[in-house]
Formats: C-alpha cells, sequence, structure tokens
C-alpha cells in the first residue's frame, strides 16, 4: 500500500514539475517578447553555474520551483515572474548526456527546459525587469550582477 501511494505521490510531483517547466518557458517567452523595457513584468531567474552540470540545473528547478510556490502575492512579488535558467546555450545540451538521462528518469520534459542564449538577461537587468538567483554559482557577468538578490552556494 505504502509503494502505491508513494508512486501517486511521486507521479504528482512529476506531472506538477512538468507543468511549472512548461508555464515558467511561456513567462520566458513571453517577457522576451516584450522586452525592451518597456511594459509587462520580469522574471526572477534561478540559475546554476557556467558548467550548466546536473547539479545546477537540478538546484535551479527546484529552487525556482519552491520560490514560486511560497512567493507572497504582493504586487511587488507578482510582477517577477520564477524561472529556472540553464546557463548554456540550447545547443549545448547535447553534451550533457547526464543530465538529459536525469531528466528522463525523473520523467521531465527537456523540451520546457529555459536556456541562457533564449532571453537576454542583460537588457532585462538594465531595464530592471530581472531578479537573480544564484544556485551551486559564485561568478555573475558584471551587466548582470545589480539584478543579484541571493546565492545559495553548493555545500561542501
Amino acid at each position: 500500500m505504502a509503494a502505491a501511494s508513494s508512486s501517486a505521490s511521486s507521479s504528482a510531483t512529476t506531472s506538477g514539475l512538468n507543468s511549472f517547466l512548461a508555464a515558467a518557458k511561456g513567462r520566458v517567452a513571453a517577457v522576451a517578447g516584450a522586452s525592451g523595457g518597456g511594459g509587462g513584468g520580469g522574471l526572477h531567474v534561478s540559475i546554476g553555474n557556467e558548467a550548466g552540470d546536473a547539479d545546477s540545473l537540478v538546484s535551479a528547478i527546484c529552487h525556482s520551483y519552491v520560490k514560486d510556490a511560497t512567493t507572497s502575492t504582493t504586487a511587488d512579488a507578482a510582477a517577477f515572474e520564477h524561472v529556472p535558467v540553464l546557463s548554456i546555450p540550447r545547443g549545448d545540451f547535447k553534451l550533457r548526456p547526464e543530465t538529459s538521462e536525469l531528466m528522463a528518469l525523473a520523467g521531465l520534459s527537456t523540451e520546457h527546459l529555459c536556456f541562457v542564449d533564449e532571453l537576454e538577461l542583460s537588457a532585462l537587468a538594465q531595464a530592471s525587469r530581472l531578479r537573480l538567483s544564484l544556485v551551486d554559482h559564485n561568478q555573475l557577468a558584471p551587466k548582470v550582477r545589480h539584478a543579484l538578490i541571493e546565492t545559495l552556494p553548493t555545500p561542501p
């Protein structure tokens, strides 16, 4: 009985994460379409290290998912949509087969992942439409440093 309950819970979590990732991808498209600083809200991006490895991806997804689920409903918080972003170009993802395999084992769709080359972080930062949370990360490009609101280092 416990195994069936655990399986149902796992399936619901996977479904919830897939829905979240699909919605996040849509948020990126919407904000990127309104880029240039005018109109619309902004993005609260959870992003990992430059390697774009599995632990960075998992950290970014989990951090963004939890932030989205627990953020207050104040107008300021609602103006910034939570999205996890992988810090490599989409074309480089094929060079990370272990990460693709991890996503497949977890039942998560890689088509809903957002990659750093799919949005202009520096333009969003310049327009005050970006907040950044660094996960598994310790360096940040100077053009977006002022958008940093938190850093979550990898435990030793």
